[in-house]
Parts: structure tokens; sequence; C-alpha cells
């Protein structure tokens, strides 16, 4: 574990554990050694009652409320089973779900690359042009005079990312992503097939619990895929109900946070930082995306895959450019 002052606006300490192993061991210990404490104060007094403050981190609401005691242990326990669902779901996750993401995920890598061949892995390195040995249907069905593709010259015009060359995704599980989780899970593994065309894709979680307590402050740890990326793995981090209210809680609570407040800012220099959903950045509100049919909402999303690979992956100084 690495830890030092932030150097951003968020404030705090900042804690980088070494991989997800450790951050599920400091969570695992954190919430066993207070169910430990509570049961032993229920033991010397069955009787005591105690302030519980609950703090809504989606809607920044607090309340305050007398419990007794036993009630409380019982609320503890509770937490100790969501916890290890929470980890049940991260190591093993859920077959069906498995199977819908899958699809979906690469359903829409192919319309992002209908709309952009150059993000192809057989495509690295080719540009749009009125002449070419291909054709994009898309540009061609637009009428675009430079629908063809030809190699560019120079070679591999893809950046290099944030994460020593490899593009740097950081995920804040701080808040909840609205809309489907499925849907969301998929349209970022089809954004990381696109990227890992041109470059390798580190994946980072960002959990914050801030405020003005010694020790508050941001973790981060880095996901391990082990053999070929699978968009399902990031299907708990974008879309499981307790990812915030217990994983990232228990794991605070053992690195000795004490605050509530989410963390607005990226900690780490990234290529891409999200914060609840990928609809907000190309403009769509929870009432508009309820409102679309099934092939309006995939078509959102192939556009917004397709777009923001294209920012990710080519150099700013590119002389070319490519249609949303």
């Amino acid at each position: 574990m690495k830890t030092y002052q932030s150097p951003t606006s968020n404030g705090g300490k900042t804690y980088i554990l070494d991989d997800l192993t450790e951050a599920i061991d400091v969570g695992k210990a954190a919430i066993l050694t207070q169910l430990e404490k509570y049961q032993t104060q229920l033991d010397m007094d069955p009787d005591l009652k105690i302030k519980v403050t609950q703090f809504n981190r989606d809607n920044g609401k607090t309340k305050t409320v007398v419990k007794n005691l036993a009630t409380f242990v019982k609320d503890v326990k509770t937490k100790v089973v969501s916890y290890n669902e929470c980890v049940e779901a991260i190591t093993k996750g859920d077959q069906k779900q498995r199977e819908a993401i899958n699809q979906l995920s690469e359903q829409l890598r192919d319309m992002a690359l209908d709309l952009q061949p150059t993000l192809s892995s057989t495509h690295q390195g080719w540009t749009h042009a009125e002449e070419g040995i291909d054709i994009s249907p898309e540009l061609l069905a637009q009428g675009d005079p430079s629908c063809c593709l030809r190699r560019r010259p120079g070679g591999d015009t893809a950046k290099d990312g944030e994460g020593d060359g490899a593009y740097r995704i950081i995920i804040n599980t701080d808040v909840a992503w609205w809309g489907k989780p499925e849907d969301n899970a998929a349209v970022m593994g089809a954004l990381v097939m696109l990227l890992q065309n041109a470059r390798p894709v580190e994946i980072w979680i960002q959990q914050g619990w801030m405020g003005g307590n010694v020790g508050d402050g941001v973790t981060l740890f880095k996901l391990d895929f082990q053999g070929a990326f699978e968009p399902t793995q990031l299907a708990f981090w974008i879309g499981h109900p307790h990812k915030d209210s217990s994983f990232s809680y228990c794991i605070s609570r053992g690195c000795g946070r004490v605050a509530t407040s989410t963390s607005i800012n990226a900690e780490l220099p990234c290529d891409l930082y999200l914060r609840g959903d990928w609809m907000t950045l190309c403009g769509l509100t929870s009432e508009m995306l309820q409102n679309m049919t099934h092939y309006q909402k995939l078509d959102a999303m192939a556009k917004w895959i397709s777009s923001t690979a294209v920012k990710l992956i080519y150099k700013e100084n590119s002389d070319d450019s490519f249609p949303a």
C-alpha cells in the first residue's frame, strides 16, 4: 500500500492498494473487527442504545436515528453478508448476466467499427481518403467523398496513454450509475476492446470517503484481468447495488476513514475518468434515455464508443478528422 497527501482538489490522504486482493482483505478485516467490537459491547450491556448517522451518497441526504445496540449488531451482520456477496459477485459473477453483457458488447463494438473502421486492429495506421483500397459503408451512405481508406504516412499514429503507454481508465464507484447495469458494462467493455487494438488498457477503481478528518481521502487500486478481458469483469464496478455502500465502505473503514463525502476529481492522471455514467458525457439525460427505443439507445451507445475511442487513440496533431 502506498500513501501520500492528495495532489488534487479532492484533498485528504490518498491510498494506492497493491491490487484487488488487498482491497478485499482490507475490507473483510474491517467489517469483522467492527462486528466483534459491537458484539462485545452488546454482551456487556444488552439494553444499550446508540445514535447512528446514515448518509445517502447518491442524494446527499443525512439522517440520525437512535437504535438498540442489538438492532445495530444485526445490521452489521447483514453488512458482513452483503460484503461477502460483493466478493462473490466480483470473483464469480452471474452466468446469465455474463451472456447478456458479452453479446451486447460485441454488438456495440461492431456498430462502432462500422462508424469508424480505423478503430479495427486491421485498420490501425489507416486514414480516410477519396481513393483507397477499402470503403466505409457508413460514410458512403452519408455521401462523404472521403469514404475510402488509405494507409497513413508515417505508420502508427496512435498516441500513448497515461499508464506508461497504456490507456488508463478510472471508474469512480462513489455514486450510482443510472440506466441498466448490463448496458453500461457492455458500453465500457466495447470501448476497452477497441482501445486494446491500439494499446494495452488498464482500469483503476477510485473510491473516495472525503472529510476533514485525518486519514479521510481517496483509495485506488488497479484491476488485474487474468487472461483475456471480458466486459463482465466491469459489471460489479458499474452496476452492483452494494459496490459503494458495502464494498467501498468496508475498505474505507479498514483504511481508517470515517467521513462520508464523495470524491470529485480523478486522483491519478488518466485518459478517461467516469464518475456516474457515460451518458452525461454525450449530452444524454436519464429521461431522454428512458424515452428512446432499443435501437435508438444502441445507436447512441455506439456513437459515444466510437467518438471516445478516436479521441483517446489518435494523436492531437493528426490532420485527419473523424465524424462522431
